[in-house]
This record gives structure tokens, sequence and C-alpha cells, in this order.
């Protein structure tokens, strides 16, 4: 039977702890970077709707 120091199980759930901050700190990032990357289109979208609003008012005015 094995004996494990109270080091060496620090250790593990330190590096556990590590792992599972890392994820989260990646998660959040991802959500990040997705909702950014979604309202930088929904402006773009809206912002070329408008333009072309404009054009078709002016043209046909």
């Amino acid at each position: 039977m094995e004996t494990f120091t109270f080091g060496s199980i620090v250790g593990l759930v330190f590096s556990e702890a590590c792992k599972e901050i890392g994820k989260n700190i990646g998660q959040a990032i991802y959500d990040f970077m997705g909702f950014a990357t979604y309202v930088v289109v929904s402006k773009v979208q809206d912002f070329l709707k408008n333009a072309e609003a404009g054009r078709y008012q002016y043209q046909y005015a």
C-alpha cells in the first residue's frame, strides 16, 4: 500500500485547482470573444441596413 506525503497531496490539489482555473479563464475569454464578435457583426449589419435605406431614400426621392 502506498502512502502519500502531505506535500504530494497538496501538490496534486494545487495542480487540479490550477487546471480548473485555467479552464474557467479560457471559457470566459471564449465567451467574451463570442459576445464581442456578435456585437461588432450586429453593429455592422445595422450600419449597412441604414446606409442602404438612406441610399434608396435619396435615389427615389
